[in-house]
Formats: structure tokens, sequence, C-alpha cells
């Protein structure tokens, strides 16, 4: 007597299983890129420098319970550092001098890359920083100050959190068993 099983489904379920880390990075970088690109389009970002928009990256680790990081210094982006404070709010103080200087309007750089400069105290008790010009007297290049509040911005975390609900459908385990076997063929 000769018993013959056969194994093909089994098999095929077996090898589906082992995609399942392969289905749950794929979801994690679809949605990922979808989440950047909400992130930079949010309008949330000002658009100043632009350094922040073109530095949100997102980097996928693989393999065994795969992760995804989302922000500044991932996925081949420069590190920003104020991103932070951006998204979080706080206060900025003057580190290794008596006051911060804010650029005031049409002013490129920082204060190191202008010459001829004096304090000038306003009526109200304000102090600029001003550029002596030799034709038209003097130009106010930025204001001086102890120190500044940046408000909570949220730019990461609100378009994250938006998009979290889509993640989760995602990630089920029928959605991701789905994906394993399309992906098993």
């Amino acid at each position: 007597m000769n018993i013959t099983v056969d194994t093909a489904g089994a098999m095929k379920k077996l090898r589906d299983m082992k995609l399942l880390d392969k289905a749950m990075a794929y979801q994690l970088t679809a949605w990922g890129k979808d989440t950047v690109r909400a992130i930079v389009t949010s309008g949330i970002l000002g658009t100043r420098s632009g350094q922040l928009k073109r530095n949100v990256g997102m980097l996928v680790r693989g393999g065994e319970n795969p992760e995804l990081t989302l922000g500044t210094g991932v996925g081949g982006t420069k590190s920003v550092v104020y991103a932070r404070i951006h998204e979080e709010g706080g206060t900025i103080v003057p580190k290794n001098a008596k006051a911060l200087t804010i650029p005031l309007a049409g002013v490129k750089g920082t204060a190191a890359n202008y010459g001829n400069l004096f304090i000038l105290k306003t009526v109200t008790g304000h102090a600029l920083l001003c550029q002596k010009n030799p034709k038209r007297g003097f130009r106010a290049l930025f204001l001086l100050v102890k120190s500044v509040k940046i408000p909570a911005r949220h730019w990461v975390s609100r378009p994250i959190n938006a998009a979290k609900p889509e993640l989760d459908r995602m990630l089920l385990p029928e959605a991701l068993w789905d994906l394993a076997q399309r992906m098993g063929g």
C-alpha cells in the first residue's frame, strides 16, 4: 500500500508566512512615503529657507519585526538642529552672547556676515543691530532680544497622527496575510 500526501498547499502557506515580515516592510515603506509627502506639503512648515522641508526623510529597517523611522537625519537626509523645537515648542536663549539676533525683512545670513555694526536703542526700548552706511546713514539689520518663545507647531506629529489610522488598517493581520499571499504568487 502506497500513501501519498499532498503538501503543496501547506508548503505555500509556509512560504507565505515567511513573507509576512517582507509584507510589513512593504506596507511601512508605502505609508512612510505618503506620510513624508504629507509632512512636507502640510503647510505647517514655513518656507524661509526650506531646509526643514528638504530634510524630512524615512528609513525602513527590514527583517524580523521591521521598523519605520521618520524625521530629519534619516534616510540620507541631513539632521536639522531646530526640528525638535519647531515640533515641541520652547524658549531659545543665547548660548555665547548677551542677545539673540533676529534678522529683519530682507536680511540674509548672520550678524557675523556684516561689518560696521552698532547697536541702536529705539524709543520703545528695543535694541537693533545696525550697519553704518556712508550714503544713507545706517540700515537696521537685526532685532536683539534676550529670548524667543517658539510655539509648538507639531509639524511631524500632526500629519503622522492624521495618517495613523491608515497605517493601522494596512498592518491588520488580514491585510498583511493577503499581501504576503500576493507576494508569494
